[in-house]
């Protein structure tokens, strides 16, 4: 016997009350709706009934007002509800014959005849007398007829109502009778059929348990590593099974070791994934290139043992390759132009099968063996990674290989553009000396510095004199380009460690000197003041005449602060605008004391 029919026999019990529940809710159903079709029907004949009732009322309520002042805008109200009233009275006649009732036929058939009796005797009298004369008609009103008629509609209409609400309910009772008759019968079907697919589901359950018990049986023996056949079996699909079992056992043991040798290779895979990740968090935290360079000339012999090689950078302003780290024994190289680079030339890696045709790269005749990959992110060449691995280069080397190359493409980029934006944040754009940021913080660290090593350390505030004055004469450009000379100038003036010169804005400039004490640095100061002061500038062709400084210098005192040495440089630089521009002066504690050598003031210019 086959599984499928005997499966599909034990649904049958199933099936056949399925269909009794169906057919059921299908009764429900369509009960339910001649139910609201029936309430929807009571709903319409209410609202007519309103609806008459209202139109009366504008009719009662017109024809008094105009019978009490002789207005013709107060029979509006009457006119439009008597030309209604006919249609309203028909969709409730229609509406009555619809739901059968004679009682309720009567009721509208007499509401049409009081009203049509209340229009002729009464409604038509009053406006006719009212024409003429007002007694006339409120005589007519006082005879009580109108009123009696009206109370009799409203007393046909209460009838009316009462039997439409009465047989809504009596409806609504109904539907609710059935609908509980028909939860009870589902109730049992649902309760039979659950426990007739229980019954069916356990012997069938049983029956297939036993079935394949042996099969289940084999399976656990084989899995504990003891070879077994599977018995045979009645099912026919069970039989195809039996016969799968047995020649997957012979199949394990092969599948088992090809499961181990992937298993190695995983592992493998998961430790270079590792390395690379620990590599890519050592170089994020880098915060320079020549740090990258170190950690990855440490970390590549781990990630390639056996392997050699030279990490290039680009350096764009120079247009060369410049090596960064070199591992595994090789020789320092020397920088080289990337145009003599394959890999950099075709954008892709050049592996040592694929140079037969392709003459030596960077200028070197024994590259045979080497692997070059160029670095590139979005778009732009970052460097070249070149190396020689041990061995052939398969696809499990080649795999390594390229991930790493992606890893530092990422991360020279990443290290590249934090140095750019370094750079901007603590340059001026001007001059290309460090700004006012740069210039607090690097005065703050060498002030500790000083003050725990017990070195002297002294700072030039110089400010370029009329300068204002200048500016106007000659306009912006020409004062942009005094700016960039003396900062060029201030530049080549710090050349040792730690030395920096700053411009913290306008015409303003600064230079720390640490490890200088205060007879060095005025004699530095009035150096730079005497190259200034010789200067002939030309601008645009225009000559600028001649341009003067001024310098304050002070040097840090026991316990001094930031602060405290930055306001004793301004004073001295502003007592040496005050002693006449064009010279340098010492902060001594009460009055600023010139520089020997420093010129006297001199009769100032534009310039």
């Amino acid at each position: 016997m086959k599984l499928r029919p005997f499966l599909l026999l034990l649904q049958v019990p199933f099936v056949a009350l399925l269909l009794t529940s169906g057919v059921l809710l299908n009764h429900a159903l369509s009960a339910n709706t001649h139910a609201d079709q029936y309430t929807q029907q009571a709903q319409q004949e209410l609202e007519a009934l309103e609806t008459m009732l209202k139109l009366v009322l504008d009719m009662e309520t017109g024809l008094r007002g105009y019978v009490i002042t002789g207005n013709q805008d107060f029979l509006e109200p009457y006119t439009s509800a008597r030309a209604q009233l006919p249609r309203t009275l028909d969709d409730l006649e229609t509406v009555a014959q619809a739901s059968g009732s004679a009682e309720r036929l009567e009721h509208t058939q007499n509401m049409r005849r009081l009203m049509t009796t209340w229009q002729s005797q009464v409604a038509e009298r009053e406006i006719a007398a009212r024409q003429r004369s007002k007694d006339e008609a409120e005589a007519i009103v006082a005879s009580g007829e109108g009123r009696r008629l009206i109370d009799a509609v409203r007393a046909e209409k209460m009838s009316y109502e009462r039997l439409a609400r009465s047989a809504l309910t009596a409806r609504r009772a109904e539907a609710a009778a059935q609908w509980q008759q028909l939860q009870r019968a589902l109730l049992l079907v649902g309760l039979t059929l659950l426990l007739v697919a229980a019954s069916a589901a356990w012997w069938g359950a049983g029956w297939l348990a036993r079935q394949f018990g042996a099969v289940a049986l084999a399976a656990q023996r084989l899995a504990q590593g003891e070879w077994v056949t599977v018995p045979a079996v009645q099912l026919s699909e069970q039989r195809a099974l039996a016969r799968a079992f047995n020649s997957m056992g012979a199949q394990l043991s092969e599948a088992q070791e090809q499961a181990r040798a992937r298993t190695a290779e995983l592992e493998v895979q998961g430790t270079l994934l590792r390395q690379l990740g620990q590599l890519s968090d050592l170089l994020l935290a880098a915060r320079s290139l020549d740090e990258g360079g170190e950690i990855v000339a440490r970390a590549l012999p781990e990630l390639l043992p056996g392997s050699s090689g030279t990490l290039f950078v680009y350096a764009a302003s120079r247009n060369l390759l410049q090596p960064l780290a070199h591992w595994g024994g090789e020789a320092a190289q020397q920088a080289r132009s990337p145009h003599d680079c394959w890999a950099l030339r075709r954008g892709e890696a050049l592996w040592p099968g694929e140079r037969t045709l392709v003459p030596p790269c960077l200028g070197t005749g024994a590259q045979a063996a080497y692997t070059c990959l160029p670095l590139t992110a979005h778009g732009e060449a970052l460097g070249l990674l070149q190396m020689t691995l041990p061995g052939e280069a398969d696809a499990h080397s080649r795999r390594i290989v390229g991930s790493l190359s992606r890893q530092l493409s990422l991360s020279l980029d990443a290290l590249r553009l934090q140095g750019e934006l370094r750079q901007q944040s603590i340059r001026d754009a001007l001059t290309g000396l460090y700004n006012r940021r740069y210039y607090e913080d690097h005065l703050a660290a060498s002030v500790a510095r000083a003050l725990s090593s017990g070195e002297p350390l002294s700072l030039l505030a110089l400010d370029v004199d009329h300068f204002k004055r200048f500016n106007d004469t000659f306009g912006h450009d020409a004062g942009d380009a005094v700016l960039v000379r003396v900062g060029a100038a201030l530049r080549e003036a710090a050349q040792r460690t730690g030395e920096a010169a700053c411009r913290p804005g306008g015409e303003e400039f600064a230079l720390l000197l640490p490890g200088v004490d205060a007879a060095e640095a005025l004699r530095r100061a009035d150096a730079l003041r005497a190259e200034v002061a010789s200067w002939t500038l030309k601008h645009a062709g225009l000559s600028l005449g001649r341009v003067t400084i001024s310098v304050g210098v002070a040097s840090l005192e026991q316990g001094g602060t930031p602060a405290s040495l930055a306001r004793q440089a301004d004073e001295a630089l502003y007592a040496a605008k005050r002693a006449g521009r064009n010279r340098v002066l010492a902060w001594s504690g009460e009055l600023p004391a010139p520089a020997p050598g420093s010129e006297p003031a001199q009769p100032s210019s534009p310039a």
